[in-house]
């Protein structure tokens, strides 16, 4: 599988994480996931050098939204086991494409991804809890239906009445 992160390289996007959870499964599983990083950030040099270790690892930097969007149709799912993540946009576009989400319990959008069975949501950032919710999302595919439903979530009139509401 084809798998894709975007963000801020910092410690709490759990970036190496990521990284070290997809050589483990290629490497104990006879899988052949790779892993394409989009984003600049101080973790950079240390991504940047697992890229030229491990081809199954890709960095591409930086990326502008438009150019991430005509790309990210090429992958098999999205990837963010950040902490403390607010909202992230970077799921609905992920939504938008039909690509599957792994992600943190209790962060971002996770209980929306889980309500409609959007991906796959790991309890912890520990490494074995990682690997496992990758494991899950191999030929993981998103129910369309299901979809709709998530995303009519986010239309503006919904947001607003949830908004007004509480």
């Amino acid at each position: 599988m084809n798998f894709y992160t975007v963000g801020v390289l910092i410690p709490r996007k759990n970036i190496i994480k990521t990284i070290i959870s997809v050589l483990i499964i290629n490497l104990f599983y006879g899988k052949k996931h790779t892993l394409t990083i989009y984003g600049d950030g101080p973790l950079k040099p240390i991504v940047k050098s697992l890229s030229t270790i491990f081809d199954s690892i890709i960095y591409k930097g930086y990326i502008s939204k438009e150019i991430l969007l005509s790309k990210i149709t090429h992958f098999d799912a999205f990837l963010l086991f950040s902490k403390r993540e607010a909202f992230g946009l970077v799921y609905i576009e992920a939504l938008k494409e039909s690509i599957p989400i792994g992600c943190l319990k209790d962060e971002g959008i996770s209980d929306l991804i889980e309500e409609y069975n959007l991906g796959i949501v790991s309890l912890n950032s520990s490494i074995k809890n990682i690997c496992i919710t990758i494991s899950k999302l191999d030929n993981y595919k998103i129910n369309k239906h299901k979809l709709t439903e998530a995303l009519n979530e986010f239309k503006k009139e919904v947001v607003l009445k949830t908004y007004l509401n509480s």
